[in-house]
């Protein structure tokens, strides 16, 4: 029974040289430093989606109050009288 693990990666390797254990450490460190940064990315975009949902929900809160106007009488006047058919009948009594 073999007991060194590198005799057997390289008796296992599928071509010769492929069973080197010199990089595998330094590759398996990068690729934990690169899954790293994605997940600090994907947490780092998800904020500011949330906090621009945030901003616009408050704008959206504060200029909706200001934007509530009583109906004017010269609203018979206005480009959007004429695609109501009934707006001028109900503004005139």
């Amino acid at each position: 029974m073999h007991d060194d693990i590198d005799e057997l990666i390289r008796d296992t390797a599928p071509w010769p040289g492929a069973g080197a254990t010199d990089a595998l450490e330094g590759d398996v460190w990068r690729r934990v430093a690169e899954r790293r940064r994605r997940a600090v990315v994907a947490r780092l975009q998800a904020g500011v989606l949330v906090l621009g949902i945030l901003i616009g929900a408050i704008g959206g809160g504060i200029s909706s109050p200001a934007s509530r106007t009583q109906a004017s009488e010269l609203r018979v006047l206005t480009v959007e009288a004429g695609l109501e058919p009934f707006s001028l009948a109900s503004d005139l009594g």
